[in-house]
């Protein structure tokens, strides 16, 4: 078996806060990211880890701030 090996890219510091500012939908009950929807039905959104429906967008950080703030962790390092 071939083993494959990812090599570190270029990446600039600028276009790593740039992709961080990108909102994450999350259930604002659990604050889970795995949102599911129905394919072709509006307003579908829901979390696969609850069924909440209440779902929200927000920064990754602050949303790491929120899931540290309810759980005691850090969701990132683990």
């Amino acid at each position: 078996m071939e083993e494959k090996y990812i090599r570190e890219m270029d990446v600039r510091k600028e276009d790593i806060e740039k992709y961080n500012e990108e909102p994450v939908f999350y259930c604002r009950k659990c604050l889970s990211l795995k949102i599911r929807n129905i394919p072709g039905e509006e307003n579908s959104d829901y979390c696969d880890d609850c069924g909440g429906t209440e779902i929200g967008a927000i920064d990754i950080y602050n949303w790491e701030y929120m899931y540290k703030q309810k759980y005691g962790k850090s969701f990132l390092e683990s």
